[in-house]
């Protein structure tokens, strides 16, 4: 601050939120003097919000029964008042969207949002949106004493599906972005989300045939052919973790056969 001829020039006057007040400069043998409404705006308040968790493993088989319960998915702020709402913004509001080859499993349970850290007044809930998960956050106040943790899915877990049983789809990170709110001061709706989510890998279902392939035909009697013996889920994509025994049989009795044969794990499923 500085004083030039009567005139005082105060240059830390500041409030943690966004909020419209008056500033009242009094003395007591004087009348006090309100100031016009100032707007406080989020502008210039410094840190990020980053993501994390969100991965796991998905089987084949729930593209058509049963889903895949994965990790939580966690925005962290960098520093106190990262996540904000500007006056009269709204509610701050997160999208999630699955990868392609991935859908979240919009017929299970909603995953619960849980805010922890920074003495803030935030609370979250989830809904399914256009098969989308979508977060929102009421922020009455905003974290001040440190950075607030906002954990998706810790108790009720984010579930996830294949879209597909086969082809099997290639690995990739669920998305997020921020739809309504501000995240560092960039504006309504604005802000970028920091970090990454970890990978969904979608694998091969459970055991339900083996698949037998070249058998040169026609064979020519009293003599051997080649056969690969593959196991198999529902969509024919190789079990790769199969260790079961297969066992020849045929209709004629007088066919030479091989002996029982155990697959043994990591032999890719076909022998």
């Amino acid at each position: 601050r500085s004083a030039i001829s009567g005139t005082a020039i105060f240059d830390d006057i500041s409030y943690p939120n966004a909020v419209a007040l008056k500033v009242k400069a009094s003395h007591a043998s004087l009348t006090p003097t309100l100031s016009p409404v100032l707007s406080i705006s989020e502008t210039g308040i410094e840190g990020s919000v980053s993501v994390s968790g969100g991965g796991g493993v998905v089987s084949a088989d729930t593209a058509t029964i049963g889903n895949a319960a994965i990790a939580p998915i966690v925005l962290t702020e960098s520093a106190p008042a990262s996540l904000k709402k500007n006056t009269g913004a709204g509610d701050v509001v997160v999208t999630f969207t699955a990868p392609a080859g991935f859908v979240f499993d919009t017929a299970s349970a909603v995953p619960d949002v849980a805010v922890t850290g920074g003495s803030s007044s935030i609370t979250g809930t989830s809904a399914f949106v256009g098969g989308n998960l979508q977060v929102t956050l009421d922020i009455t106040t905003m974290s001040s004493s440190g950075p607030a943790t906002v954990t998706i899915g810790g108790t009720t877990a984010i579930k996830v599906k294949a879209a597909l049983g086969t082809p099997l789809a290639a690995p990739a990170s669920i998305t997020g972005a921020l739809t309504s709110g501000d995240v560092n001061g960039a504006g309504t709706g604005n802000g970028t989300l920091g970090g990454s989510l970890a990978v969904l890998t979608q694998v091969h279902g459970s055991i339900h045939h083996f698949d037998l392939g070249n058998i040169a035909e026609p064979l020519v009697a009293g003599t051997s052919s080649t056969t690969t013996v593959t196991a198999q889920d529902q969509f024919g994509n190789t079990v790769l973790n199969y260790n079961g025994t297969v066992r020849f049989s045929s209709d004629n009795s007088a066919a030479v056969l091989p002996s029982d044969y155990t697959f043994t794990t990591g032999v890719s499923g076909d022998n």
